[in-house]
């Protein structure tokens, strides 16, 4: 696998942080900042494939109403909306 250097700035409290994980697991500061940087990837690549999708769905006239979606996702009451 091909690595490329990445170079951004980062507020000196994060850092600090990130210092002390590194030294009391043992592990780099890279090791540290690969699997967040991943994570957040992941994350943000699934929440980006949901948004498509609903899109795709509301675009094929596939819309439940705002009542359904509470419903569904079991919020109860009026003060939702």
């Amino acid at each position: 696998m091909t690595t490329i250097l990445l170079t951004f700035r980062a507020n000196d409290r994060l850092v600090r942080a990130l210092d002390l994980i590194a030294s009391t697991t043992g592990k780099s500061h890279q090791h540290h900042l690969n699997r967040a940087l991943t994570g957040y990837v992941k994350a943000e690549l699934a929440n980006l494939q949901a948004i498509a999708e609903g899109i795709i769905d509301a675009d094929a006239g596939q819309l439940i109403s705002i009542e359904n979606a509470l419903a569904t996702l079991g919020v109860r009451g009026k003060n939702h909306v």
